[in-house]
């Protein structure tokens, strides 16, 4: 199942982009795995998984298309446990308690090591366009938090479509 909390939004102004030009302004943000050191990533993958060819799927007029976000998890307790066995080291070691700098440093410092082998967390997010009623439907985690692709005009890069102001939708449909 794609949607389990639609969410309808209205575009302020016509949608004149094809699927031609959505694929092709999408395909420059497909998604990529998070690396050793990155701790997320975001970006578009095809809506069909595996059976689909393309990063849109159309039918009826309609285009569905859908992003895919990768976050590192690092539980802050083990990140802490680490940074406490380190300080008494240096308290036994070096007999001196260190500064409080010398403590964010060290920890800036484990969490590069820790990263690589954090375990990786990935979330799909689903979106429909429908030119002709311009509008789009956002599956959302629970009502009223819009998920990855919301448009809002706040966060129009990181979390959405490519920007284009004919793609920002500002307004929610009513009676959904």
């Amino acid at each position: 199942m794609w949607f389990k909390n639609l969410l309808i939004y209205r575009f302020t102004k016509p949608f004149e982009l094809t699927p031609e030009q959505v694929e092709e302004r999408l395909r420059d943000q497909a998604f990529k795995p998070c690396s050793s050191q990155e701790p997320s990533t975001l970006g578009w993958v095809k809506p069909l998984g595996q059976q689909g060819s393309e990063l849109i799927h159309t039918n009826n007029g309609c285009i569905m298309v859908c992003s895919q976000r990768q976050d590192k998890v690092l539980p802050a307790a083990v990140v802490k446990d680490a940074l406490e066995e380190k300080i008494l080291s240096i308290r036994e070691d070096e007999d001196r308690v260190p500064s409080r700098k010398e403590r964010v440093d060290l920890k800036e410092q484990l969490v590069f090591e820790m990263l690589p082998r954090a375990f990786v967390k990935s979330r799909r997010q689903y979106a429909y366009i429908d030119p002709k009623n311009a509008s789009r439907g956002t599956d959302c985690t629970a009502a009223g938090e819009p998920g990855l692709s919301a448009g809002d005009s706040s966060r129009p890069q990181k979390h959405g479509l490519p920007h284009d102001d004919s793609l920002v939708a500002e307004h929610r449909a009513q009676g959904f």
